[in-house]
């Protein structure tokens, strides 16, 4: 068998024995990092240059120029997201149905009173005729009650 020679003294060794006996983990590592710190540098510069550069030609390209009038300024704004009013009230009915007529638009002012919306009264009409009908039978019911009544009366006499 043969004996592997025990590397020296780390206090006695000199540099190079030192990553020599190290096995040189210290002396890569910084080696990595400034060929690291390069390459970023290198690829910096590179992407700088490819975003500054004039593909164009001469300067007089980049800027068109005219001559001064006076004119109206058009702005034209374009966004998204959702309005809210700066006043919102909520409307309510006595009576419930169909609405026949929306008589104002968003964002009008309205008065106290004003006629907001006309109901379709069909429907309610209807309910009218049908509520004299059930009167009018109530009535012809009592009056047959009474001729009853009286009949009965003279009979019994």
């Amino acid at each position: 068998m043969a004996m592997r020679e025990q590397p020296p003294d780390a206090a006695t060794a000199g540099p190079l024995a030192q990553i020599v006996a190290d096995g040189g983990g210290r002396g890569r590592r910084r080696v990595a990092l400034v060929v690291g710190v390069v390459v970023l540098l290198a690829a910096a510069a590179a992407g700088a240059w490819l975003l500054l550069r004039d593909d164009r030609g001469d300067a007089q390209r980049r800027f068109r120029t005219v001559a001064l009038r006076r004119s109206a300024l058009v702005v034209t704004v374009s966004a998204t997201g959702n309005l809210q009013p700066t006043n919102q009230v909520d409307v309510g009915s006595e009576l419930s149905g169909v609405i026949a007529a929306v008589l104002v638009d968003d964002n009008d002012r309205v008065k106290k009173g004003q006629l907001l919306a006309r109901l379709d009264t069909t429907r309610l009409a209807q309910q009218v005729a049908r509520s004299r009908a059930t009167l009018a039978s109530a009535r012809a019911r009592l009056l047959q009650a009474r001729a009853t009544r009286r009949e009965a009366r003279s009979n019994h006499e």
